[in-house]
């Protein structure tokens, strides 16, 4: 038998795009530039809060350096050209991360940052040559998809005030971003036969047992196989229902607890586990996480008990293989007649 459940569930892979600062040429001589301008942001989707991490390389060391101007526009990136602030964007809040200075450091924010310029400032000295880094943090990206423009400038002054050293543009893009969407239902798989190779239900073979002619002289055996495996992660059960074996009215009696094979004594038992008294039988084998309910779990002791629980995996299990051994014995005072029952394995997701 197999049994198969499923719902819908939802994995969800949400693929951001990520874009380094391109370096624009402009037609200024080299003294007036910062060299290799970028700006890598952290995240890069409209409207989220982006670490900017903003980097250049001061040429001209001739004059001090009190601050630095990072002017965040929507036109250009070339000075003196209009810049307003790309709509949605907000740099007011923003946070600079000493600890991940790197070339000219010591700077802070200052005061007169606005919405879409912050000024780093500190005491003007020499600068050195060193690859400048700066990461700003708790910036708001502009709240539309496309490009907008930095600028960049460096002062003697300490804030941003009079002629600039030098200065450099650098263009940024923003995305809506990509979501992927995959459905994982949820499943359980039962199925059961007289064996099954490699976990694959289709191998499954039989669903008969024939005890033969019982003797009370020797022990009937057989074995059968189930194999079950969920991704839920309140893990499943496993039942067995079904009467013990009859004749019409005659019944050989089941064992309400763990016993051993007594021959000659009427008795109808199973167990999960490899035996060797009498020896028949095997352990679990695969990599779930599957237990065998303990009357069912004891090696040379069998039992039955219509609609006991055999196995309970307490959470999602891979697949397992568990071998049911059965065991019968009749005395000499057993009513002849041909014995049978029907017994189902029942699988069931816990909650």
């Amino acid at each position: 038998m197999r049994c198969l459940l499923r719902k819908e569930g939802l994995l969800t892979l949400l693929i951001l795009t990520g874009l380094i600062g391109l370096s624009n040429q402009i037609a200024y001589g080299d003294t007036s530039r910062v060299q290799n301008r970028f700006d890598l942001l952290s995240d890069s989707k409209i409207g989220n809060i982006s670490i900017n991490k903003i980097g250049f390389t001061i040429t001209d060391t001739s004059q001090p350096l009190g601050s630095i101007g990072l002017q965040f526009c929507e036109e250009s990136p070339l000075p003196g050209n209009p810049c307003t602030t790309p709509s949605g964007f907000n740099a007011s809040g923003a946070v600079l991360q000493p600890q991940n200075e790197t070339g000219n450091t010591g700077f802070s924010i200052a005061s007169n940052s606005t919405i879409n310029t912050i000024i780093l400032t500190r005491s003007p000295s020499t600068p050195n040559g060193s690859p400048n880094t700066y990461e700003l943090d708790n910036i708001v990206n502009p709240s539309s998809q496309g490009t907008y423009y930095l600028r960049i400038y460096t002062y003697p002054s300490t804030d941003g005030s009079g002629p600039y050293t030098q200065f450099g543009g650098v263009a940024l893009a923003t995305a809506s971003g990509v979501q992927v969407n995959a459905i994982v239902p949820p499943y359980i798989k039962l199925c059961a036969g007289l064996q099954i190779e490699r976990y694959d239900c289709s191998t499954a073979t039989s669903y008969l047992i024939n005890f033969g002619d019982f003797s009370s002289s020797q022990s009937s055996m057989a074995t059968s196989q189930f194999t079950v495996a969920t991704n839920s992660k309140s893990g499943y059960s496993v039942y067995i229902t079904g009467p013990s074996l009859t004749a019409g009215n005659n019944v050989i009696p089941n064992l309400p607890s763990p016993a051993p094979s007594l021959i000659g004594a009427s008795q109808f038992g199973i167990n999960l586990r490899a035996n060797n008294n009498p020896n028949i039988g095997a352990d679990v084998i695969g990599p779930g996480s599957g237990l065998v309910s303990y009357n069912y779990n004891q090696p040379n002791r069998f039992t039955y008990n219509d609609g006991d629980k055999l196995v309970t995996a307490l959470n999602n299990s891979d697949n397992q293989t568990f071998t049911v051994t059965y065991l019968t014995n009749v005395s000499n005072k057993q009513p002849a007649g041909v014995y049978a029952t029907t017994l189902t394995y029942v699988c069931v997701a816990n909650f």
